[in-house]
Formats: structure tokens, C-alpha cells, sequence
């Protein structure tokens, strides 16, 4: 009889051990989908910040090769402006030499005018 009271006190043991087991297994399955769900969660916010970095830094290339090109531009701009203001300044000294001599023989035909009009009023 005490046997049988051992035996079974032994059966409920270990029905209450494979109980206990069962659980334990079960929560620890949940975790461990409850961890690769957040990995997998992880995982695609990590290629998506990729993807929009990728974009942000395609973008910023682009950028800063038109950046390059209008300062390339600007350098081009930059030198022609200083060869226009320097043919600008040769133009004007060679109006100023022109005008100059202009104003000379301006002068001197007046005089010969001068004295053709006294020639003839003579």
C-alpha cells in the first residue's frame, strides 16, 4: 500500500514535472519568435535607413558635382569678365589715342582753312 502511495505520489511528480516542462518549453518558443520577429524587424529597419542613406548620398553627389560644374562656370565667367574689361580698356585708350589725333587734325585743317580764307581774301 505504501507503494502504491509512493508510485503515486511519483506519477503526479512527474506529470506535474513534464507539466512544468511543457510550459517552460512553450514560453521559451514565444521568445524565441518573439526574438526573430524583432530581428527580422531590426533587420528591415536597417535596410531601409541603408536605402534612404544610399538615396540622401546620391542625392549629395549629385549636388556637389553640379556645385563643381558651376564653380568651374564661374571660373570660366570670371576670366572672360577679366579679358572683356581688359580689351575694354585697350578699346577706350585706343578711342582716347584716336580722339586725340582727330582733335590734331581737326586743328590743322583749321588752320590751312585759316589760311586758305586769308590766301583768298588777299
Amino acid at each position: 500500500e505504501e507503494m502504491k502511495l509512493l508510485l503515486e505520489k511519483y506519477r503526479r511528480e512527474t506529470i506535474l514535472a513534464k507539466v512544468a516542462k511543457e510550459h517552460i518549453e512553450q514560453t521559451l518558443k514565444d521568445e524565441i519568435v518573439l526574438l526573430k520577429s524583432q530581428v527580422v524587424g531590426e533587420h528591415q529597419e536597417k535596410l531601409t535607413q541603408e536605402e534612404t542613406m544610399t538615396k540622401e548620398i546620391t542625392s549629395l553627389e549629385v549636388k556637389v558635382a553640379e556645385l563643381h560644374t558651376l564653380q568651374e562656370e564661374l571660373k570660366q565667367e570670371a576670366t572672360f569678365r577679366l579679358q572683356a574689361e581688359s580689351k575694354l580698356r585697350e578699346t577706350e585708350s585706343l578711342l582716347k589715342s584716336i580722339q586725340g589725333k582727330s582733335k590734331q587734325a581737326i586743328v590743322i585743317m583749321q588752320d590751312r582753312l585759316e589760311d586758305l580764307d586769308k590766301r583768298k581774301s588777299k
